[in-house]
């Protein structure tokens, strides 16, 4: 959340505590069930950002994604901020690129467009192209990796990388992991087609396939904390950036939402009360 102290602007963000995909998958193969629990958070804070928020990440992968208490988080929307300010048509640039660059990533002017083992074949081309569906196939990517314990292409440098996003087919993930439910395997593979066309439409349509499928693995319902009510913590700061913004009617409505929960947290009662002054 957002405050000021001593005058200057500070940001706080979320200490996760438990690494991040990428150190999981390092660790070895991942179970069925934390495979599907973690795909599943990973595509509900998708589905929140792309619907809520109208954000294309264009950079989904395990390094993005922090592990903790309550599973998974979605992070590092910083690519996705940078080229709505200013998206860059890489087919026609002719700007230098730094020689320090890994060759598994594009550079352009300086600015990282993607990791090109998670990219899907438009982004290569033109970033400006890229939406939900191409962020959809980076879940491919990771949802494939998961379950196999590698990703679907791999390669030594990025024009090689983009030959095989564009022109092979991946293997079946049955071919790496026998366990994986024949619709599961279907999913990620649809997840990865070359053309938006034959993805699934967006993250809201994958979550229902993944939480059908969860119930066909485990016979139960999928239950993520995600989709709970707003933890206490996260109202508390979000009514305090709201409140250091001078916002004062937004900061009210967080207020009383903690209070819905918390009828008798006079703390926030009084908060509320002060902020109503204020408005």
């Amino acid at each position: 959340f957002f405050h000021r102290v001593d005058g200057r602007p500070h940001l706080f963000l979320e200490y996760v505590e438990g690494g991040t995909l990428d150190d999981r998958l390092d660790a070895g193969r991942m179970s069925l069930q934390d495979c599907m629990t973690f795909a599943l958070q990973i595509c509900i804070g998708m589905e929140y950002a792309s619907s809520k928020l109208g954000l294309v990440h264009r950079d989904i992968k395990p390094q993005n994604i922090l592990i903790g208490r309550d599973g998974a988080k979605v992070t590092d929307f910083g690519l996705s901020k940078a080229a709505d300010v200013a998206d860059i048509d890489l087919s026609h640039s002719s700007a230098p690129r730094r020689k320090s660059v890994d060759m598994t990533q594009l550079s352009v002017a300086g600015a990282i467009t993607g990791t090109a083992p998670y990219m899907p074949p438009e982004q290569f081309l033109d970033i400006r192209k890229t939406d939900t569906q191409s962020d959809i196939y980076s879940f491919g990517v990771l949802l494939y990796q998961m379950l196999t314990g590698q990703v679907p292409f791999k390669a030594d440098n990025f024009l090689d990388y983009y030959e095989l996003h564009a022109n092979q087919a991946p293997e079946n993930p049955l071919t790496f992991n026998l366990d994986i439910p024949l619709t599961l395997s279907h999913l990620a593979l649809a997840c990865l087609a070359k053309d938006k066309p034959g993805r699934p439409k967006n993250f809201t349509v994958v979550r229902k396939l993944l939480e059908q499928i969860y119930w066909e693995i485990f016979g139960k319902s999928f239950e993520s904390l995600d989709r709970a009510a707003p933890s206490i913590q996260r109202l508390v700061g979000s009514a305090l950036s709201l409140i250091s913004l001078s916002r004062f009617h937004d900061a009210a409505q967080r207020l009383y939402e903690i209070l819905q929960i918390e009828s008798k947290n006079f703390l926030i009662l009084k908060m509320a009360v002060e902020v109503e002054l204020r408005r």
